[in-house]
């Protein structure tokens, strides 16, 4: 609980947020113990005091329904699994590394990348596409834009500008 909220906000948030009445509330302000930056030397410090609020309800607290799958997405409930997934993969991995486990390829879920490379060789093994090295394409790229005659301004095959020479200027020519 913020320490600036008092009763008051309290009062007001049961009743607008849950339609609940409330009959009292106790607040109390908990100090922390000093800790220690950078272990037995180290500076030491209060930490932040903590707000602890007590309300006593006119009638018994139920949570409400759950909102339906369909009405979720105005609560952003799909940003919401993707961050609470990604969270459990990260306790995971911590888990392990306290662990000093290392996962094996077997036991992640593959990639994307991993995924279309394995879907283009299995095309290449089948037949429905055909393999090129890299230097074959360069050479048909470059055969195909030396047939097309270079006009003055554009790029040729080598990838410099082709520049229209003057030969009227030069005398020597």
């Amino acid at each position: 609980m913020p320490l600036q909220f008092n009763k008051l906000d309290l009062r007001d948030y049961l009743w607008n947020v849950y339609n609940v009445k409330t009959l009292s509330v106790r607040s109390m302000v908990n100090q922390q113990a000093p800790s220690s930056k950078g272990g037995i030397r180290g500076q030491t410090y209060r930490p932040r005091a903590e707000k602890l609020m007590l309300v006593e309800l006119d009638s018994p607290f139920v949570w409400p329904e759950a909102p339906a799958e369909s009405e979720r997405s105005a609560f952003d409930y799909d940003m919401w699994k993707r961050t609470d997934n990604e969270r459990e993969d990260q306790m995971k991995l911590r888990q392990n590394m306290i662990a000093a486990r290392i996962p094996l390829r077997t036991e992640e879920a593959p990639s994307a990348e991993r995924t279309a490379l394995a879907s283009e060789a299995q095309a290449l093994l089948d037949g429905r596409k055909e393999w090129k090295s890299s230097s074959t394409r360069a050479a048909s790229a470059a055969a195909e834009t030396e047939l097309a005659s270079p006009v003055a301004g554009q790029r040729d095959a080598t990838g410099g500008v082709v520049v229209e020479e003057d030969k009227q200027a030069d005398p020597r020519r």
